[in-house]
């Protein structure tokens, strides 16, 4: 349930185009959306990680931001333990069709 509302919490963020399938790429397979959501257990907290698409024309760093701010606002209310960390892996960068046409010319 929690990784549910990570995944919720990323994907409200602008500049999210979606969440990886793994942390080792993107499939055409299909997937659950958590997939790309690992949440890590421990005695002094928890560690998130989560691996994600951004649309093109985003800075990486300011959604990276975003998506951590999000994801700490929503799972810390769930969670009886302090976060320790939410790290986000940027695995593919969302290029739009008409946009790859202009790039591709």
């Amino acid at each position: 349930m929690v990784n549910n509302v990570v995944a919720l919490s990323v994907m409200e963020v602008a500049g999210v185009a979606a969440i990886a399938k793994s942390f080792s790429g993107f499939t055409t397979k299909k997937f659950h959306k958590t997939d790309g959501v690992k949440i890590t257990y421990d005695k002094d907290g928890v560690v998130i990680d989560v691996c994600i698409a951004i649309q093109y024309g985003y800075s990486a760093a300011d959604v990276s931001y975003r998506v951590q701010e999000n994801v700490i606002n929503a799972a810390s209310s769930m969670l009886d333990k302090k976060i320790k960390a939410v790290n986000v892996k940027i695995a593919h960068v969302h290029v739009p069709h008409m946009m790859s046409e202009v790039v591709g010319s």
